[in-house]
């Protein structure tokens, strides 16, 4: 939770930040929910990468620069930006979850896609 708490939200948390640290923490705590979390986050990607090259709609990645998840978070959206034929959207200074740490940019940025 401290990870979480302190890495995912560089800029600023969203308004309900606590008590939503609150709630994932007790679900977390609930038998079983914490190992199937491990295995969500701990996984191998092979498979789902190996199907990228499969995608034939149009994509949107909306990146935060300061995704603790990625040594170079700009280099890993442009990348799959490439690989997708996708649109690439970096938000400056927010991390992993740019849709509650910069939602009006994120919005913004998914409209304008949709038009």
């Amino acid at each position: 939770m401290s990870y979480y708490r302190k890495q995912m939200f560089p800029s600023s948390p969203p308004a309900d930040h606590a008590g939503y640290v609150t709630a994932l923490k007790t679900n977390l705590g609930e038998p079983g929910r914490y190992r199937a979390f491990r295995a969500l986050a701990f996984n191998s990607h092979a498979e789902s990468e190996s199907r990228l090259k499969d995608v034939n709609v149009p994509v949107l990645i909306i990146m935060g620069t300061a995704d603790p998840d990625f040594p170079d978070p700009e280099a890993e959206a442009r990348g799959l930006g490439e690989l997708l034929d996708g649109s690439v959207v970096l938000v400056d200074g927010v991390g992993h979850y740019p849709q509650a740490e910069a939602p009006d940019r994120t919005a913004e940025a998914i409209s304008e896609f949709l038009r």
